[in-house]
């Protein structure tokens, strides 16, 4: 199986964001949409791994990642075709991003002390929204810019990260996944 560590936004602010791009006209011409339940970002790929292997890297993970608090995050912004090369459009998160970063270095350095190869180009700060068409506009673009700018998602606490199982199966164009597992934060009494 493929597998990832990613940030999984609640399912309401998946639809919330979804909604928001697609209210932007002319987008299902322009853009091919990512599902709302798709909407992740992915934090680390540990590539193909056995179900042994997947506990071990779970475990190894949650070790560590228990002694990080939860973080709170909304979706703010926008930006297309970035970085150059890149044909996607994409949602900015902001909030804790510093302590997402630290967490996603500290995973990387985990799974390798087990001995795996780890995708470092992955830590980001953007969820892609959706694809870009031969068909679609720099107008269309700066629309869709536009109106992630002005749009201030509903904030979430992440209280875990979430292990996806890669699927074969694309929805869209994009690839699917199944959740494996969560790997819970610390927990916060009050």
């Amino acid at each position: 199986m493929r597998l990832h560590a990613a940030l999984l936004p609640p399912p309401d602010v998946q639809d919330d964001l979804a909604a928001t791009v697609a209210s932007v006209p002319g987008g299902d011409e322009q853009l091919t949409l990512v599902p709302a339940h798709l909407l992740h970002l992915r934090l680390a790929s540990f590539g193909k791994v056995t179900l042994d292997d997947a506990h071990a890297v779970k475990a190894a993970l949650q070790k560590e990642v228990a002694q990080w608090p939860p973080m709170k995050f909304r979706f703010r912004g926008g930006a297309a075709l970035e970085p150059i090369g890149d044909d996607c459009a994409w949602a900015k998160l902001e909030g804790d991003t510093d302590q997402l970063s630290d967490v996603a270095d500290l995973a990387a350095r985990v799974v390798k002390r087990l001995g795996f190869l780890v995708d470092r180009r992955l830590p980001r700060t953007l969820v892609r929204v959706g694809r870009i068409k031969p068909v679609t506009t720099a107008d269309y673009l700066q629309q869709m810019i536009d109106r992630l700018d002005a749009y201030a998602g509903p904030e979430w606490t992440c209280q875990d990260l979430a292990m996806l199982r890669a699927s074969d199966t694309t929805i869209q164009g994009f690839h699917s996944f199944e959740v494996q597992d969560h790997i819970r934060l610390k927990e916060v009494t009050t």
